[in-house]
């Protein structure tokens, strides 16, 4: 993590993430790497997909681009 006296430089920002794309997430774990407050919003069917065991180094390498997000499920289709 990026540290300037003992700050981040982008502490007390909040963002979310809506891609679905291994550049999105690389894009957005930069921010919460920089201090950014990371919420990844997923929809209902692919979060289950998201929580499977990965196998492929593919699906790891995106696990990976995961980390210092939470989480969020949401249903915008009704």
């Amino acid at each position: 993590r990026l540290l300037f006296c003992g700050m981040q430089p982008l502490d007390g920002i909040k963002a979310l993430e809506f891609g679905g794309t291994i550049l999105v997430s690389l894009a957005t774990l930069v921010l919460a790497e920089a201090g950014a407050d990371m919420v990844k919003v997923e929809v209902p069917a692919l979060s289950l997909c998201a929580r499977a065991p990965q196998l492929s180094s593919e699906k790891l390498e995106f696990g990976l681009l995961k980390r210092g997000k939470r989480r969020v499920v949401a249903d915008f289709a009704d």
